[in-house]
């Protein structure tokens, strides 16, 4: 069928019983989307880590005239906190090349952008809620006493994590939602 509006409908052939000719559809656009949103934020994701990598190197430097930064010391000295951000770092990077392949694969109409996909958001949403707990459990006594001019450092950072773990969740739980609907399964088979 034409997706012109002004074109008569086709008849159908009277020898073949209905159901029987067979019918395209497009694929859902949510594939297009979520391949462009996943390049996208692989991209976005390796500069991330890239500027992460940076900053832990650079924290760990001893640079003259640097002021001493309470909240990075606490978090530093914390050595369930500080090999977490290690291993959450060099995880990050796989899984960011993940998501790039992911959104390549949704681009090119192949299942296992889907798999793919499922991957990263099941895995974005685990170590968002890993990272609070962390944060939680293992440093929030150490951090809401922190302040530096009157201004509550620690408990800034203590909800920044906080916040910044909930909405980075946004995406891997959208991702998982649309693209596990039944017309894209159907679509990527």
């Amino acid at each position: 069928m034409s997706d012109n509006p002004f074109q008569s409908p086709d008849i159908p052939d009277p020898q073949e019983p209905y159901g029987s000719s067979p019918v395209t559809s497009k694929p859902p656009a949510s594939i297009t989307v979520f391949g462009v949103l996943n390049l996208v934020f692989g991209a976005m994701g390796i500069c991330g880590l890239i500027f992460t990598a940076i900053g832990l190197v650079v924290e760990k430097m001893d640079l003259p005239n640097q002021p001493p930064n309470p909240v990075a010391e606490v978090m530093n000295q914390n050595p369930f906190y500080s090999g977490f951000q290690m291993v959450n770092v060099g995880l990050g990077f796989l899984v960011t090349i993940l998501l790039l392949v992911a959104g390549i694969c949704l681009l090119k109409k192949q299942r296992l952008g889907r798999t793919l996909s499922n991957i990263y958001g099941t895995y974005g949403i685990v170590m968002g809620l890993i990272g609070m707990f962390m944060f939680v459990v293992f440093l929030r006594q150490d951090l809401m006493p922190i302040t530096q001019d009157g201004i509550p450092l620690g408990a800034i950072t203590f909800w920044a994590a906080i916040g910044g773990g909930l909405f980075g969740m946004i995406y891997p739980v959208l991702l998982l939602i649309f693209i596990n609907r039944d017309k894209v399964k159907q679509a990527l088979n």
